[in-house]
């Protein structure tokens, strides 16, 4: 298992991964209470991810599937991140501190394949 991770102001964003043979399970995370809000999974068939109810964590996976698209085999993704009373400025922090992480996990991923 490899581990990841990004902070600014209270924004905190880790990232753990986890390799499955050729494959690779990715969990990020973050926030006061990390929990599992979306899903998604990528490889040998159009990627796909939705939303657990009342979740909005499906971009970050969608991010993250997006990074890893460089990687070869088949890529499960799963994201919650939650902070209290978050505001608009700290969202895109938390998209940009996401960004930046997958671009990083998939630059490693893929030297590693």
């Amino acid at each position: 298992m490899s581990r990841w991770s990004a902070k600014k102001g209270r924004v905190t964003v880790a990232v753990q991964v986890f390799p499955l043979g050729p494959d690779w399970c990715l969990l990020v995370t973050g926030g006061e209470a990390p929990h599992a809000g979306a899903v998604g999974w990528s490889g040998d068939i159009p990627a796909f991810s939705l939303d657990f109810p009342q979740h909005r964590d499906r971009v970050v996976v969608d991010l993250f599937l997006e990074a890893l698209l460089q990687v070869p085999g088949k890529h499960i993704v799963v994201a919650g991140i939650h902070l209290e009373a978050i505001t608009p400025q700290e969202i895109e922090l938390t998209l940009q501190l996401c960004r930046t992480l997958a671009a990083r996990v998939a630059a490693s991923l893929g030297r590693a394949a």
